[in-house]
């Protein structure tokens, strides 16, 4: 076939399809894969024959494979179109009646758009009637109100992706067909209802503990579950939270099922641990010494936590506190004055140091005549002889002194890290 013999045939193709039914005037078209609509070993046929063409130069060839594909493509739509046509159930009009029947279809592709929502309405908006475009994109809408204006066709969402506001409808001309083409599809157009949840499926319940009640609902609801408080418990954690739940974290329920909660509540006859973190050394110091159910088991050191203060401290605080609650901290350190209350606040709890019967007095005044005023003088003295030291202290003797050495040289080594 020529391109001389191909023109004839495309113009008498445009021919036949100008003797279709009018269709309503319509915007762009969309972007669609045809494949479906004409045969795809043809086309892969045809588009394999036009590759080998561009290669070789061929612009004659390649020319008159597009055209081809082109009469291929119009010559299937067309078929395609009268079929879906002929599918659709003639509606005679009777007295006081308008009939629309028609089709949705893609604009420049013929194919038949199901599941969308064409509507009539009068001027003001008002709906007439509806009805849902078929497997075809076939839809029929009878009228009696006698006020119908416009028609409109939306997507699942209520987008609506066309509008028609000339219908010229009347008692003479009572029925028409209309074949609406849509420049856009912003969804898969096979919609089916949504599967329905099976009630019997099982979800794991998620840990609810210490989370506030509006975290939890929202939690619960991305399981397909329900929260409900039914009380509160008394709890030394937890406090104005959920403190216990029913059924457990990672049991399996059925969805929309409702799982229970406590809020913590705390009692007022129960003492706990007091909050030491962030307070300072000698704070801290004066609220253990005057609670004889605090024993201060261990200090470490932190050089990261500010200088003097506590950074963190076991048991944590809202713990309950026993009749010999063992105090473990952990303290900031790297500035020497800061450092030197530290030291002392160890000194005067060591078991050692206390068997030596240096009075709270006596160590004020050492250190005040020595003039220590940071860890870096207290490392100082702690270098002394026995025989100054013993002096110094007044201590007993030689065995003292050592024992006294001997902790101020560990005191500060820890310090200094």
């Amino acid at each position: 076939m020529n391109i001389k013999n191909l023109n004839k045939c495309s113009d008498e193709m445009s021919e036949s399809a100008s003797a279709l039914p009018n269709i309503a005037p319509m915007a762009r078209v969309a972007n669609f894969n045809t494949g479906d609509v004409f045969s795809k070993a043809k086309q892969r046929q045809l588009k394999r024959e036009l590759s080998r063409s561009k290669k070789r130069g061929d612009k004659n060839g390649a020319q008159l494979i597009e055209h081809k594909l082109r009469l291929e493509e119009a010559q299937n739509r067309y078929i395609v179109t009268q079929k879906q046509r002929e599918e659709i159930t003639p509606v005679t009009a009777e007295e006081n009646q308008v009939v629309i029947q028609g089709r949705v279809t893609l604009k420049g592709i013929g194919i038949g758009v199901d599941c969308h929502l064409v509507s009539l309405v009068n001027e003001k908006g008002t709906l007439l009637q509806k009805a849902t475009t078929n497997k075809s994109g076939s839809f029929t809408l009878v009228d009696e109100s006698g006020s119908a204006y416009a028609i409109k066709v939306s997507n699942k969402e209520g987008k609506v992706l066309y509008q028609n506001s000339e219908l010229g409808l009347s008692q003479e001309r009572p029925k028409i067909y209309m074949e609406i083409e849509l420049s856009e599809l912003e969804q898969d157009c096979d919609i089916k209802d949504p599967p329905q949840e099976d009630p019997k499926k099982k979800v794991s319940v998620p840990d609810l503990i210490g989370s506030e009640q509006a975290a939890a609902q929202k939690l619960l609801a991305t399981r397909k579950l329900r929260l409900e408080v039914v009380g509160t418990v008394t709890t030394t954690q937890h406090i104005d939270k959920i403190a216990k739940q029913e059924p457990a974290a990672k049991s399996k329920v059925e969805a929309r099922s409702v799982i229970k909660a406590w809020i913590g509540e705390k009692r007022k006859d129960i003492k706990t641990v007091d909050d030491f973190v962030g307070k300072s050394i000698n704070a801290t110091g004066k609220v253990i010494d005057s609670n004889q159910q605090y024993s201060l088991d261990k200090v470490d050191f932190d050089k990261s936590g500010e200088s003097g203060k506590v950074v963190s401290q076991i048991p944590a605080p809202g713990e309950p506190l026993t009749s010999h609650t063992v105090i473990r901290l952990k303290i900031g350190v790297g500035d020497d004055k800061k450092d030197l209350s530290t030291a002392l606040f160890i000194l005067k709890r060591d078991k050692e140091f206390q068997t030596l019967n240096i009075t709270q007095g006596k160590l004020s005044k050492v250190l005040k005549d020595k003039k220590v005023e940071g860890l870096t003088d207290l490392r100082k003295l702690s270098r002394a002889s026995m025989k100054s030291l013993t002096t110094t202290f007044g201590l007993k003797g030689i065995d003292e002194a050592r024992t006294l050495k001997a902790i101020l040289v560990d005191v500060t080594n820890q310090l200094k890290g």
